[in-house]
């Protein structure tokens, strides 16, 4: 049973991998972003309506709509900047950035869920930051050599991990009152809201089948990322699962050398070895502390 959670998991990192390289090859061929995100929370709000009806159970007389809301704004938010990252960077960056996020809500549950502070913070944050200056290469640091990530990139880059933070901790807290579907239910509904009058000011058709299969891919992934990472949890522990969710890295470097032909340099491979090891030194210490 705890084997096919890991397995299912390491199906949900490359789900994952799928749906940014399909935002990205959108992008290439002159979709906008919020056309793409669009597209993809039209065909997660579908599933989630569709598992809300199999439940038997209505979101909107939730006690929590406030809370789900920020869920859904700050999902909105994170979903739009992962596809910025992947427009403006390469899949490896984008990915690397985007594994701040466990180290910032390592650091901010003590404070927001009361929950008792990670000990392995101390150690985590500054080697995952030092991970995203390898990667990131800023030239004020590395004199602005080939494979420098420009600060407006790296904005965008940074701003999915404090998002994906706030998101996450909402998560947290809805958890133990919403059913799963809800709270994928309100990212769609605000995704689909927020998005929509930008994607409609800038829309374009797809102009042969590739590009509809795109379209439609991005959407089918989250809905398998989503079904697939649950299933995970329930069928192995949270530690085991979030160690085997680095290999999206993995993934992500394979794209870029096989798709996009782009190799990354040592500092960034560095790098990211750096923010991973940062991640799994918060887990190995929560799994520890955590009692029998």
């Amino acid at each position: 049973m705890r084997l096919n959670g890991l397995l299912l998991q390491s199906m949900s990192t490359l789900f994952q991998a799928i749906m940014q390289t399909q935002a990205k090859l959108l992008s290439a061929r002159g979709f906008s972003v919020l056309q793409t995100v669009f597209c993809r929370s039209i065909i997660l709000l579908n599933f989630a309506m569709y598992l809300t009806w199999v439940n038997a159970k209505n979101p909107f007389r939730s006690e929590r709509k406030l809370l789900l809301l920020v869920r859904g704004i700050f999902g909105f938010l994170t979903v739009t900047s992962v596809y910025w990252s992947v427009h403006v960077m390469p899949l490896q960056d984008a990915t690397v950035l985007m594994f701040l996020s466990p180290c910032l809500v390592a650091l901010a549950s003590p404070f927001i869920l009361g929950q008792p502070v990670n000990k392995a913070v101390f150690f985590s944050i500054p080697v995952a930051f030092t991970g995203v200056v390898l990667v990131a290469q800023p030239p004020a640091i590395f004199g602005g050599q080939e494979g420098g990530m420009s600060l407006k990139n790296f904005l965008i880059g940074s701003s999915q991990a404090i998002t994906a933070s706030v998101a996450k901790l909402s998560v947290s807290f809805l958890g133990k009152s919403e059913p799963t579907a809800h709270i994928i239910m309100s990212m769609a509904l605000v995704s689909c809201m927020g998005s929509s009058f930008g994607s409609l000011l800038n829309w374009k058709l797809p102009h042969d089948p590739l590009e509809f299969l795109f379209l439609l891919g991005v959407g089918v992934c989250a809905c398998l990322v989503q079904f697939t990472a649950t299933l995970a949890l329930k069928r192995s522990n949270t530690a085991s699962v979030m160690s085997i969710s680095y290999l999206g890295i993995v993934w992500s470097i394979l794209i870029d050398y096989i798709v996009f032909g782009m190799a990354p340099n040592l500092l960034s491979i560095c790098g990211s070895t750096l923010v991973i090891v940062s991640n799994l030194c918060l887990i190995l210490y929560e799994r520890l502390a955590s009692p029998m």
